[in-house]
């Protein structure tokens, strides 16, 4: 059953463009399944995490709680009904769940920079207007986990029980982190993959050298 924190006129984003008629927020939806259980833990706590995908293959790390529960953030606002972050889900395609910021930053550059054929400014462009609305989810997001604590923590037990464990808040805040730091990176990123797959500034690739004539190759 979804808890109140999970309507979607509870700290619902500015601009997001669901209809109030939906009752709940997808992205907080899907946290109440996943980070909700980990309320009452501690960022640091080294934990064993496995994930099985729809075809049956498992991953397994030795994480901090705080980095698999960004992994679950990452899920919960990319791969869920979030009219903002889905922009992101198709440049996840063929990615483990539990993978490196760098090699999820690498992904969606390159992803992007093929779709627009090699196009820094468009590609640029995209990944900025995919970017830009991101931090108020996220910002909002942790507003309904702090709301939602402090109604519990003021209602007895249950909620005392939980100051002071930022496992939750601390995985939220990662994400955001690292959305910020795609979008100051972008330009550099972009240059490089850009460089690495043979594209030239203007949305070409870049001519291969002749081939050496055998005849001319010393052995």
């Amino acid at each position: 059953k979804p808890e109140p924190w999970t309507d979607l006129s509870f700290h619902k984003c500015p601009g997001c463009p669901l209809p109030d008629m939906l009752r709940t927020c997808p992205a907080a939806l899907s946290l109440q399944t996943t980070l909700s259980k980990l309320r009452s833990r501690k960022s640091f706590e080294k934990v064993k995490a496995t994930a099985t995908d729809s075809l049956g293959r498992s991953q397994t790390v030795e994480w901090p709680l705080q980095a698999v529960g960004s992994t679950l953030v990452q899920l919960a606002v990319f791969a869920t009904d979030c009219p903002v972050g889905r922009r992101l889900k198709p440049y996840l395609a063929g990615l483990p769940p539990f993978v490196s910021s760098l090699d999820l930053s690498r992904q969606i550059a390159t992803m992007i920079l093929k779709k627009h054929g090699g196009s820094l400014e468009a590609s640029r462009q995209e990944l900025a207007a995919s970017l830009a609305p991101l931090h108020d989810v996220f910002a909002h997001l942790t507003r309904r986990f702090r709301s939602d604590e402090k109604n519990k923590t003021e209602a007895g037990a249950e909620g005392i029980a939980m100051l002071g464990r930022d496992a939750v808040p601390n995985a939220i805040t990662q994400v955001d982190a690292f959305a910020q730091l795609l979008a100051l990176r972008a330009n550099t990123l972009f240059s490089q993959i850009s460089t690495e797959l043979g594209w030239e500034a203007g949305g070409k690739p870049a001519a291969r050298p002749a081939a050496t004539p055998l005849a001319a190759v010393e052995f």
